[in-house]
């Protein structure tokens, strides 16, 4: 958050507050996860390391933090497929945030749309 400013006018003074307003992305050390292709046309592969375990909810939320898509994912291994696929061909193109969440943490990443 941005820390608050304060102007001086004619009449007095007013008071501006300045927020940040966002999903940031993270870096979760237990789990890590590749997004790719990246900008993509929409269809979108989301690649986890062998340390990613456990049930999951990916989310994807455009840029003014609207889900735009959600999926509950069954657990990987490394003896397993550990990819994700998704399709997001029909948003408009901009900016997105593909968010990964279970037991271990929460992990988000920036994902361009073309």
């Amino acid at each position: 958050m941005s820390s608050p400013s304060t102007l001086v006018g004619s009449g007095g003074v007013d008071s501006v507050i300045c927020l940040t307003v966002g999903i940031q992305e993270s870096n979760n050390p237990l789990f890590d996860m590749i997004i790719y292709p990246n900008p993509s046309c929409g269809k979108i592969n989301i690649l986890f390391d062998e340390l990613f375990f456990g049930r999951s909810i990916v989310k994807i939320y455009n840029s003014t933090g609207q889900i735009i898509y959600s999926d509950k994912i069954s657990a990987f291994s490394a003896s397993l497929e550990n990819m994700y696929s998704l399709d997001i061909s029909k948003e408009p193109r901009g900016v997105y945030f593909v968010q990964v969440a279970n037991d271990t943490g929460l992990r988000s990443q920036k994902v361009i749309l073309k």
